[in-house]
């Protein structure tokens, strides 16, 4: 992802994303979204469906909902869950993290400004972050307060919080 060098108003950034530019957002300064392959649509899908068809109906999962984090901090995670479905409002962008953040990493994507985006996520409310590495076929377990948890190829999502009864075997989502 990189960063604009420009600042742009708040008013610029709206009018952008309303045209149908995919971008975040951080306290003046656009973010340009990589661009997705076929790869993270299919893991982003892998996910959605498997957290929809675990866990229970009252749980909402997506993917790219956009999100003000915090004021003026827009991110759209790969895929987000929020254990409550939100009240939509025609016009305005959900507030704070989701419950669960999912980021589906970019052969392009900065080291840096994943890691911030992780806390981001952390900072505000959400209850563990996941990163999925497809180039390594691993996932990266974030939460507040404790040692990032490495799962790979052979091993399971299970348990985890906020989503205790979902289980994924880190190779569905690479399997072709």
């Amino acid at each position: 992802m990189a960063s604009t060098a420009v600042s742009t108003s708040r008013a610029e950034y709206d009018a952008l994303t309303a045209a149908g530019e995919r971008l975040e957002y951080d306290e003046g300064q656009i973010i340009e979204m990589p661009n997705n392959d076929s790869l993270h649509d299919v893991i982003k899908g892998t996910l959605v469906c498997a957290l929809i068809r675990q866990l229970p109906k009252s749980v909402f999962a997506a993917s790219e909902i956009t999100f003000e984090i915090a004021p003026n901090k827009i991110r759209h995670p790969g895929v987000a869950l929020l254990l409550k479905k939100p009240a939509g409002v025609a016009g305005r962008k959900l507030t704070g993290s989701p419950d669960l953040a999912i980021e589906v990493v970019s052969p392009n994507e900065n080291a840096l400004d994943l890691h911030a985006k992780v806390h981001l996520y952390l900072q505000h409310g959400a209850r563990a972050v996941w990163v999925v590495w497809p180039d390594m076929k691993v996932v990266d377990i974030h939460q507040p307060n404790a040692p990032t948890r490495h799962i790979d190829f052979d091993g399971v999502i299970e348990g985890e919080d906020p989503v205790p009864g979902f289980r994924l075997p880190v190779r569905e989502l690479f399997e072709d």
